[in-house]
């Protein structure tokens, strides 16, 4: 099982990463573009995946990530579970996130 220092480690390791809040979540973001949330009460964490991404890591871990079930989740947005997903399944699913948002010139 994994906590929140874990995850904001691993999201703050890369380049350029600011830690905001957004309305009642903490944010990371890359140049002001969101590549991951977390929720502190509930700790529902959830990251920004192309819809081939998502697929991909539901079908490869679907204990770990599901679905955002609503059109957020349409676009590829993914709930991750920090109980079930090991630390290398997270680094991997941040690390896909921020490549996601993060310009090219620092990917």
């Amino acid at each position: 099982m994994l906590d929140f220092d874990q995850l904001h480690k691993i999201a703050t390791s890369f380049p350029e990463v600011t830690v905001e809040l957004h309305f009642d979540r903490i944010s990371f973001k890359v140049r002001k573009k969101i590549f991951l949330t977390y929720h502190q009460e509930s700790q529902e964490t959830n990251l920004p995946f192309n819809p081939e991404q998502q697929t991909e890591f539901c079908e490869k871990f679907p204990e770990v990530f599901t679905p955002i079930a609503n059109k957020w989740g349409e676009k590829g947005w993914t709930h991750l579970d920090l109980e079930k997903i090991s630390k290398a399944e997270l680094e991997m699913a941040i690390k896909t996130a921020y490549q996601n948002k993060a310009p090219t010139a620092i990917n």
